[in-house]
């Protein structure tokens, strides 16, 4: 019986997780798209990392989105886009970033109806 104990509480340790929301994108489409505008400048970059020194951190891709988009004044969107998570593990902490690539475009803002 206390092996049976001392197995499911090891289980339950071992089980252990948690959920991050990630981001709250306003469009993301998985297909080719028509009427995509010309791209203000390609091959964007924004980067966005947090030095993990025990666990709950996490990098924030909304952020890494919004630097790649301020790299090119007068854009508010990003085309063809690539999505990286990268992580570094060193001696006593690891790095996590998330990496945007894309092109910078500028959407037309539709007056609320």
């Amino acid at each position: 019986m206390n092996a049976v104990r001392i197995a499911l509480l090891l289980a339950s340790v071992v089980s252990l997780g948690c959920v991050t929301r990630i981001a709250d994108l306003t469009l993301v489409a998985n297909r080719n798209v028509g009427n995509i505008p010309e791209p203000i400048a390609k091959d964007v970059v924004g980067r966005h990392c947090q030095v993990i020194w025990a666990a709950g951190q996490q990098p924030n891709l909304e952020e890494a989105i919004d630097l790649a988009q301020k790299t090119t004044p007068g854009a508010n969107a990003l085309a063809n886009v690539a999505i990286y998570y990268e992580y570094h593990w060193y001696f006593l902490f690891t790095q996590l970033c998330f990496r945007v690539e894309g092109d910078a475009v500028q959407i037309e803002a539709h007056a609320a109806q």
